[in-house]
């Protein structure tokens, strides 16, 4: 069932989606990506990111998680993929395949001052070699092909405002 409109760019979408699942699968198992991932950061963002965040950069967070859930509902929708939720680790591969489309086409180049409230979301467990560092490579190519030659200025910029750390000294500047 295709989630209701008023759910789409709310919180309140991936939470949506695992109890859509268990209503069609009694006693299945929802896709942990759902709650893990989708419902976690859904909120995770909303309630500690997004208040840091500049103007363009809560634009950029709105637009953003209203541009994944509709990529998500693309692919649920489409016949041709008829059974993904039952194959949980593809369901899981195949969102973070979308992450960084979804991040530019919501406009992350204009929230390039706030990247580092962006890059500090996540869990540190999360950095681990996979998915996400896969997804940061594609978003920063996608963003370099936007013509965000500063994207590491704009990054250190934040991080040494963010709680009076110090930036790197391998810096060089």
């Amino acid at each position: 069932m295709p989630a209701p409109k008023r759910l789409m760019g709310s919180t309140e979408y991936s939470k949506f989606r695992a109890g859509d699942f268990l209503r069609r699968n009694p006693g299945k198992v929802p896709p942990s990506y759902y709650m893990d991932y989708g419902d976690k950061y859904a909120r995770r963002f909303t309630n500690e990111t997004f208040p840091d965040l500049s103007d363009k950069g809560k634009a950029w967070l709105l637009r953003s998680r209203r541009t994944l859930q509709e990529k998500m509902e693309g692919m649920l929708q489409d016949p041709a993929n008829a059974g993904l939720e039952h194959r949980a680790d593809e369901l899981r591969d195949r969102a973070f395949d979308q992450h960084s489309d979804a991040y530019l086409e919501a406009g992350l180049y204009d929230a390039l001052g706030d990247m580092w409230d962006i890059l500090k979301t996540p869990d540190l467990a999360e950095w681990a070699p996979g998915p996400t560092w896969r997804e940061a490579g594609q978003t920063a190519g996608g963003l370099l092909s936007q013509g965000a030659a500063d994207i590491e200025d704009a990054i250190i910029k934040r991080f040494k405002k963010w709680k009076g750390v110090s930036a790197p000294a391998s810096h060089g500047k």
